[in-house]
């Protein structure tokens, strides 16, 4: 697994970044004399959204009756925060994680897990907010997918907290843990990728009534492929948005994904609760070492949120072409610079 994302954003010529953990921002322009770096509110949940010229953050609110409030907080400036909407972190359709804003009073709901309306369940929803700023969930997003996201609980498949009565649906194998957990942004577009599968979902953000588009980075992988998905190398090594409003995507090959864990599925799985012994932990690196070797190649691609249409993507200046060992793949990570150079860390 690569390392967590730099969030990124481009502002016209200007680049916005927030590094993992940091409590600042850095804005950098290339006109001289107007880069700065801005601590901001600690309160605020991680990573900020960028969007409509201005920042957003959570911020959220413990009340008297132990419930959550999420405040959608923005600011012109990543200093001076006021209130835009609010909601309660435990709605009826289930329990929100993030809020996005996107056109006029149309917000995207990120769940925990899953919302639910009526029968049908997903894990992204579309909010309008009221006259008092509150958001009202209005309608769920389709992920187009085959099998549905949950189901009623039965007893065959995986039960949350947050879903009480509905499950996961085992046929989507790891999705579960990867859908929402992401997001990237253009000033057009919000895309909301799987890292693991390489499964990703493109919302435009230029209407007030957007529909979801699935877009597999991998054609050749069909949804009943995801219930083996658990056995799976890590697929997509990072994303960031591109100056041009595209998204640019680095990748393990198809091949790498599917069986470049063949060899370590070999080795003694860990039993005991104080982990493996030196000697075991050894016998594995080397073997993420060799499956690494045998599938080196990064892939570049480039994603177009209008046409949603993914494409192969020269290597930029200075980025790795192959991996050569599994150190590497635990710290890739790529960023831009405002000159929109990339560089891979």
């Amino acid at each position: 697994m690569p390392r967590d994302e730099v969030t990124q954003y481009w502002d016209g010529s200007r680049l916005i970044t927030q590094e993992d953990g940091d409590d600042s921002i850095r804005i950098q322009s290339p006109v001289p004399g107007q880069s700065r770096k801005v601590k901001v509110n600690g309160l605020l949940e991680r990573p900020l959204d960028f969007q409509q010229g201005r920042f957003w953050g959570i911020l959220p609110n413990d009340l008297d009756n132990g419930a959550v409030r999420l405040d959608l907080m923005t600011s012109p400036d990543a200093k001076a925060w006021s209130r835009d909407a609010w909601i309660m972190k435990q709605i009826p359709e289930g329990r929100v994680y993030r809020v996005l804003p996107m056109m006029g009073d149309t917000y995207l709901l990120i769940a925990g897990k899953s919302f639910v309306l009526g029968e049908k369940a997903s894990p992204f929803a579309l909010a309008r907010r009221n006259g008092t700023g509150e958001l009202h969930l209005s309608e769920l997003l389709d992920l187009a997918l085959k099998y549905p996201w949950f189901t009623r609980d039965d007893g065959t498949g995986v039960r949350f907290p947050q879903t009480p009565g509905w499950q996961y649906t085992p046929k989507l194998g790891k999705l579960i843990f990867g859908v929402g957990a992401n997001f990237m942004r253009t000033p057009d577009a919000i895309l909301l990728p799987d890292m693991a599968t390489g499964w990703m979902w493109v919302l435009p953000t230029t209407s007030e009534h957007p529909k979801l588009t699935c877009v597999r980075l991998f054609p050749s992988f069909k949804d009943e492929m995801l219930a083996g998905s658990f056995k799976w190398e890590w697929a997509v090594l990072g994303i960031q948005p591109r100056p041009d409003g595209h998204f640019l995507i680095a990748s393990r090959s198809p091949e790498a994904v599917l069986r470049g864990r063949e060899e370590e599925r070999q080795l003694k799985p860990i039993t005991s609760p104080a982990g493996e012994s030196p000697e075991a932990q050894a016998d594995r690196q080397a073997a993420q070492d060799r499956e690494v070797i045998e599938y080196p190649k990064v892939e570049w691609w480039d994603l177009d949120p209008k046409t949603c249409e993914v494409k192969p993507e020269p290597t930029p200046p200075g980025a790795p072409f192959e991996l050569r060992m599994a150190g590497m793949v635990r710290a890739f990570r790529f960023k831009y610079q405002p000159i929109e150079q990339v560089v891979v860390e």
